[in-house]
């Protein structure tokens, strides 16, 4: 398993933004571009640099406590000819009612594959021992429409399509062997109806409120599916205000597929300081803690904790049968949107991880 080595420079690119300055509708009618490059090395991209650009764009008519129309765009390049594409586009239609968000992914990139249903307890030897590399080329779309029902509840559909196509396998493991289900990859094509319940006070770095969301996918072969199953997923957010600048945010999730599923639609704890794919399963559940503050300017820190499980069966998940913790650095790219960029590190038994990302994890 590797490490991620990361340089990383920010540019604050959008309109200026006075000291302070913390509402969101202070731009009442702004387009505010942020960008950022991103440059890093792992030994199976050799080196690799990009950037990545977040846009929002508030309409003169939306009011305080309402949401801007966001696009975030990353692009990554690597000496070995593999890259990283991802657009996202969010909008809010009529006074908020409607949320439209669209996800597009485009990946060719190297991974592994840990085996199914690993238990804890695992050390960094027997991960290892477990490791098979390969190479997976993806596109993906994901689609979620939702619409007002009465005050803060919207419900409606989501959808996602995806492609894969899998390379260089490693040779003597399960893969090669074609003795996992998805080594051949195949389209994945699936709909389903979503709900979600949002008092957040901002989009992207929420301070206060709520934020639940459920949904469900039915893949089946009418639909243009390669693969047969259903999947289930619960996201639970809560942010609270502790002191000026201070914010503690939680999250309960869990996700659970039923069916023919490919290996690589299994889900895993979200934890970070877990190595991806290690733990994963037909079910899984997370419960993560997190203390963000401010340090000094735009810098801010937080400090965060989790624990996780995996079974056949929801169930069967232990959900403290996994452990991560860590710390992080914040940049503040736009004051006013609550825009940031985070370098997290967590700590596990498996050992330490090196993260950064726009937005804040949860």
């Amino acid at each position: 398993m590797s490490v991620v080595l990361a340089v990383v420079m920010a540019a604050a690119g959008g309109a200026p933004v006075k000291a302070g300055a913390e509402q969101p509708h202070s731009h009442s009618s702004a387009l505010q571009v942020n960008w950022f490059p991103v440059v890093y090395y792992t030994p199976e991209t050799s080196v690799a640099g990009g950037a990545g650009v977040v846009v929002t764009r508030r309409k003169a008519c939306k009011v305080a406590g309402s949401r801007p129309d966001s696009l975030q765009a990353f692009l990554v390049y690597t000496a070995k000819n593999q890259s990283f594409v991802r657009l996202n586009p969010e909008l809010y239609l009529d006074g908020d009612r409607i949320r439209l968000d669209l996800g597009l992914t485009y990946v060719d990139m190297p991974t592994s594959y840990f085996g199914i249903g690993n238990p804890a307890g695992l050390d960094r030897d027997e991960v290892d021992a477990l490791e098979e590399e390969y190479t997976n080329r993806r596109f993906a779309v994901e689609f979620t429409g939702l619409v007002t029902v009465t005050g803060a509840l919207r419900a409606g559909a989501n959808a996602r399509f995806a492609t894969d196509s899998l390379r260089d396998l490693e040779p003597g493991g399960e893969l090669a062997a074609g003795k996992v289900r998805g080594v051949t990859g195949g389209e994945v094509v699936g709909l389903g109806p979503a709900l979600e319940w949002d008092t957040r006070d901002a989009a992207f770095a929420p301070a206060a409120g709520a934020w639940y969301r459920a949904g469900m996918r039915t893949h089946r072969d009418f639909l243009g599916s390669d693969y047969a199953f259903e999947h289930y997923q619960v996201d639970l957010r809560r942010y609270l205000t502790v002191r000026p600048g201070h914010v503690l945010a939680f999250q309960v999730a869990a996700s659970a597929v039923r069916g023919d599923v490919p290996f690589y639609e299994l889900p895993s704890p979200p934890l970070r300081g877990l190595y991806q794919d290690v733990f994963v399963d037909r079910s899984a559940a997370s419960l993560q803690a997190e203390w963000r503050f401010p340090a000094q300017g735009r810098f801010g820190a937080a400090v965060f904790a989790g624990v996780g499980g995996v079974g056949k069966n929801l169930g069967d998940v232990n959900p403290v049968e996994l452990w991560a913790a860590g710390a992080g650095v914040r940049y503040v790219l736009n004051r006013a949107e609550r825009i940031t960029l985070r370098l997290d590190v967590g700590v596990s038994p498996l050992g330490v991880f090196p993260y950064f990302m726009v937005m804040e994890a949860f």
